[in-house]
């Protein structure tokens, strides 16, 4: 009788961890899918530079017949910008869809994707016009 109830005890125990681990799994697979669904979210919304410190200009060109993709593909190789595919949201949310001109630009990883976008463009970058 006390064998059959140690073994009982036994295999309540080890269902009931199994299922405080499996719930720790879940709970940070969950974690992590918000951490990446907020550092997504916040680099497709805020403009920032890609490399603040970091003036190193250069050339890029951009051709008739090059899409975005390979513009931001481009760019990312050069160390312009972090994610083509982040920029390429960018650029389809922005007021510069559809507007790229093709040329050779002057880049740097310093700019923000509304500075590069612009230049892109060949638009100038609109302001506040409350600052002084």
């Amino acid at each position: 009788m006390a064998k059959k109830q140690t073994s009982e005890t036994l295999k309540v125990i080890f269902f009931s961890v199994l299922r405080l681990v499996v719930n720790l799994i879940i709970l940070y697979l969950l974690i992590q899918f918000f951490l990446f669904a907020y550092r997504f979210s916040y680099q497709v919304f805020a403009d920032e530079a890609y490399q603040p410190y970091n003036d190193t200009a250069v050339m890029v060109t951009v051709l008739e017949q090059d899409t975005m993709m390979n513009t931001a593909d481009t760019l990312e190789k050069e160390g312009i910008i972090a994610n083509k595919y982040i920029f390429i949201l960018r650029y389809k949310f922005s007021k510069y869809n559809g507007n790229l001109k093709a040329g050779t630009y002057e880049l740097s990883p310093a700019m923000t994707t509304d500075e590069i976008l612009a230049i892109l463009s060949n638009e100038e970058l609109e302001t506040n016009k409350g600052d002084t």
